[in-house]
């Protein structure tokens, strides 16, 4: 059978119609999905980069403040300091004058976040105090964070161990 020029062909025109459609309202929905992630991520980045305190509420009279031992030495984050351990106990050294202004302060004290491979340099921390600072009254916190705490720190949620220990006490 012939075609004649009048006929009209079966086109595929509608078809395709319809897919571009939805191919449109699939990127005009990216779009929208993407801008609102952007708009969340600088919500949490902004949280982020305010400046902490690093420091612990202990009770309603005292406050820790946190010094980080590291395997390499010690970290102030309030003074944004670094120590390598055979820095920590000098005698003009960093940590000894930041010791001092803490224990003058009334319910003040040290706590130690220890990450893995720094109990050697928090034990030398605490040495060093006690040779350098003999007759001041001092009290000294610690917490060891592992691996599994700092994921779970930086992902805002409490491991199951940590959670238990809590209920517990």
């Amino acid at each position: 059978m012939h075609k004649s020029p009048f006929q009209e062909e079966k086109s595929d025109t509608p078809m395709i119609e319809i897919f571009g459609g939805l191919f449109a309202l699939l990127v005009v929905l990216l779009v929208v999905i993407s801008l609102f992630t952007t708009v969340q991520f600088q919500k949490r980045t902004e949280a982020i980069n305010t400046e902490g305190k690093f420091s612990i509420g202990l009770d309603q009279q005292s406050d820790g403040l946190v010094v980080i031992a590291h395997e390499w030495g010690l970290y102030l984050p309030l003074s944004n300091t670094k120590l390598p351990i055979q820095a920590i106990c000098e005698n003009n050294s960093v940590f000894i004058r930041f010791a001092r202004e803490v224990y003058q302060g009334k319910g003040k004290q040290l706590i130690f976040s220890i990450l893995e491979g720094g109990e050697p340099v928090m034990a030398i921390a605490r040495q060093c105090l006690m040779t350098r600072l003999p007759n001041q009254k001092m009290t000294i916190g610690w917490m060891i964070l592992d691996n599994e705490l700092l994921k779970s720190i930086d992902q805002g949620d409490i491991p199951d161990y940590i959670e238990r220990t809590l209920d517990d006490a």
